[in-house]
């Protein structure tokens, strides 16, 4: 068995990238012989940052100009695609690297097996989210997928039961793979050293969701003003991307939202992040809070459970289903009152921080099951 992957080109969705990073570097976990071995395909730039920052061997990495949304051999495969219903520009890679299984992709091939990976269903559960023509897109794409493979991949189970609702998924087989993000915890360093880029308190909570609509900022921001009815203060340090292209004005609601409540000194922005600052932010706080109505398995609620920090989160399915100690806890996702409660009781707690070597310890063994139980759906897939 030679798996491929394809390393993407994905432009305003960090979590995706994470997604795709945590899940190429769980193959070094994995015995690679003549029994099982990866290719993973991606553009020149790519192929750097995958041997430099994600320490991937060469040989194990194919790099091609038709992985480049905007090269012209990119183009040509797509005229070709559009004449010949095929790929086959890109199945002569494949067959070039002999790959027998791709996950994560849906093309027509003829001689080796797909599986795509549908991360969630959010716009059938959120429709007001969407426009009219969104959600017939995402519905054809998911339809392609399902009609294109027998095996599809889902992060959770909460997307399988969507799946089942809503689709007509009687021929295929759905596996359900719960990802163990990436962490590096060399990137990891000492309070100060955040503080003097930041500025913020020794003690605060974080919130380090993208400002997209489904999010939830509002139950935060509404907390903020039932603590400062109590006199209980506490700073909240916010992290993102402002953009949502759903909702313009969004970003600038919420500001409103903060500023019409008189909580704007609970609140702090710090921007877009680099991924090591959140990881030290994730790190150094009480508390991480994710307010959202609607996940597909959340990358930052994994980090923070690999890093033993205490969580709020909201009760939606997955969160639930995420949840895997005392110290994750939820809150009813629109009540304020509730999460304001829960707050000043969990900081009120005291609460002992595990070292780090024991944090990284426990992190090994979770990406090695994480990275076997990947191995384990392409065994099976494999077999039929």
């Amino acid at each position: 068995m030679r798996l491929g992957l394809i390393f993407q080109d994905i432009k305003n969705w960090q979590g995706g990238f994470n997604y795709y990073c945590s899940l190429i570097t769980s193959l070094k976990y994995l015995n690679v012989n003549e029994d099982f071995n990866y290719t993973i395909f991606t553009n020149k730039k790519k192929s750097i940052f995958l041997e430099k920052k994600l320490k991937i061997k060469k040989e194990n990495i194919y790099s091609s100009s038709i992985f480049s949304n905007t090269s012209l051999l990119k183009f040509f495969s797509k005229f070709l695609e559009y004449i010949f219903r095929r790929d086959i520009i890109l199945d002569y890679f494949f067959k070039k690297n002999k790959v027998s299984i791709i996950t994560h992709f849906c093309k027509k091939n003829s001689y080796y097996k797909i599986v795509p990976w549908i991360p969630d269903l959010q716009h059938k559960h959120l429709k007001e989210n969407f426009s009219e023509f969104e959600i017939k897109k995402r519905d054809r794409i998911i339809n392609l997928y399902l009609k294109s493979s027998r095996d599809v991949i889902v992060s959770s189970n909460d997307t399988k039961k969507s799946l089942n609702f809503f689709f007509d998924v009687k021929k295929n087989d759905i596996h359900i793979l719960n990802f163990v993000p990436q962490v590096d915890f060399n990137d990891i360093c000492g309070f100060k050293e955040i503080q003097s880029k930041y500025n913020i308190p020794k003690k605060y909570i974080y919130i380090p969701n993208q400002f997209w609509v489904h999010k939830n900022h509002e139950v935060v921001i509404r907390s903020a003003f039932e603590l400062k009815k109590k006199n209980f203060f506490f700073k909240f340090i916010l992290s993102g991307n402002p953009k949502d292209h759903r909702n313009i004005n969004h970003f600038n609601d919420i500001k409103k939202l903060i500023n019409s409540l008189g909580v704007i000194d609970y609140f702090e922005y710090l921007g877009q992040v680099s991924r090591k600052d959140l990881l030290n932010l994730i790190y150094h706080a009480q508390i991480i809070i994710n307010p959202s109505k609607f996940e597909g398995w959340s990358t930052t609620v994994e980090e923070a459970k690999i890093l033993n920090k205490r969580l709020l989160l909201s009760n939606i399915p997955v969160h639930n289903e995420q949840i895997n100690n005392e110290n994750c806890v939820v809150f009813s996702t629109n009540d304020e009152h509730d999460l304001a409660t829960k707050i000043v009781k969990i900081l009120n707690q005291n609460f002992s921080s595990l070292d780090l070597d024991c944090l990284l310890k426990n992190y090994i063994t979770n990406r090695k099951k994480f990275a076997h139980q990947y191995l384990n759906i392409l065994k099976e897939i494999s077999l039929k």
